[in-house]
């Protein structure tokens, strides 16, 4: 069962979702009620909510407030849908920045309630079993960095035996770091030759290599952070990961491992470029200047000569959201006005903001604004009169 929490400073209103239908035929149960948007922050804090309606107008803090305040705390992973009335339009706009699944306009009827938790309950189902696969793979992750911190306790005391070589080695890698942080190609190559072929020469055992790799890769890790102290190093070792890092060390040519760093080294040198020119700014500009047309990762990164998995990590850190979503949201904005400002058709605008399929338009502007475009362009003109 997916649990709701109903949020509505008037208890009838929340009795009569209760009994408005049986939620359990649908997949649901009423697992919480709140009569403020700060109460229902608090138990968002303590219960795991998978749906809450919520009413836009409550005192002491407005649905709206408290969707802002839940989003920043659970994220996405919780689905808000409110509760509102035709007079209540201005509200709408907010709700579309603040990506609410859907509406309930007052009186509320069955056949709307029954209409979203129906489109709903796959939402949650897909996302159910996607976060199950992430959650055994972050498992197995942790099991295998948990077996590393272990065996590098273990080796402390063992690690003494072979200190004057393994000294000489940290020194080989601290100077391949430098040669890294300076991004100096000539430098890198000779370093990462002399690192290569002492690892590989390496009569000391398995576990003294496998130090030496972690040790290297935790410089390279602790190289990114000094240029951006914010820097998601989860994202730095799965870029590493996906480079097979121990393998390329193992088993790997030296060309192999000479290629690796190298690369790792143009990613430190777009790391600094986008933190020192304030890239993000330009970029931002350009995305909203040019969101009517065909723009992507990949041509943006050639306008402005930045690796496109570079600058998606830079949008991803700088808004919260991934590229797209980011660029969808300020099509959908535009959109939005034009229906309030203009009589054009709803297929001319899709093609104006940049939605070059109709049906997709559509399908987003249900999903960020919780109602179609044309009830949209209704209920806006009905707001002005």
């Amino acid at each position: 069962m997916f649990k709701v929490m109903l949020v509505d400073d008037e208890p009838f209103i929340r009795q009569g979702m209760k009994i408005i239908l049986d939620w359990t035929s649908y997949g649901y149960e009423i697992a919480a009620e709140a009569e403020n948007g700060i109460e229902a922050l608090e138990i968002l804090k303590t219960q795991e909510i998978d749906v809450v309606f919520a009413d836009l107008k409550m005192p002491e803090m407005s649905g709206l407030e408290m969707i802002e305040q839940a989003r920043a705390m659970v994220g996405n992973r919780v689905h808000f849908v409110i509760l509102t009335g035709y007079a209540e339009f201005a509200y709408a706009k907010e709700a579309l920045r603040l990506s609410v699944d859907d509406y309930l306009l007052k009186p509320i009827q069955e056949e709307e309630v029954v209409r979203i938790l129906k489109r709903l309950h796959s939402v949650l189902t897909e996302e159910k079993e996607n976060r199950s696969g992430a959650e055994e793979i972050q498992r197995q992750e942790l099991d295998a960095w948990l077996a590393r911190i272990v065996l590098n306790k273990y080796l402390e005391t063992e690690l003494q035996r072979f200190k004057p070589s393994v000294d000489m080695r940290e020194r080989n890698i601290d100077e391949l770091t430098e040669a890294v942080r300076r991004n100096d190609k000539g430098q890198i190559a000779e370093k990462t030759r002399k690192v290569y072929e002492q690892i590989q020469r390496s009569g000391s055992g398995m576990n003294v290599i496998h130090t030496k790799i972690h040790y290297l890769l935790y410089r390279l890790v602790e190289l990114a952070n000094e240029l951006d102290s914010e820097a998601n190093q989860e994202e730095i070792l799965q870029y590493i990961a996906q480079e097979s890092f121990d393998e390329i060390v193992l088993d790997g040519t030296e060309d192999e491992l000479l290629n690796f760093v190298c690369a790792y080294a143009e990613y430190l040198e777009q790391l600094r470029k986008l933190e020192a020119n304030g890239l993000f700014g330009q970029v931002e500009l350009y995305v909203r200047e040019n969101y009517d047309k065909n723009i992507s990762l990949k041509s943006i990164g050639e306008q402005f000569y930045v690796n496109n998995v570079y600058l998606g990590q830079l949008f991803k850190k700088k808004s919260g959201v991934s590229f797209k979503e980011y660029l969808n949201r300020i099509r959908l904005e535009k959109a939005a006005k034009l229906l309030e400002t203009t009589d054009e058709k709803i297929y001319t605008i899709a093609k104006k903001v940049g939605f070059q399929n109709t049906d997709y338009f559509i399908s987003k502007f249900v999903r960020n604004m919780g109602m179609t475009p044309g009830q949209y362009r209704g209920i806006s003109r009905r707001g002005r009169k």
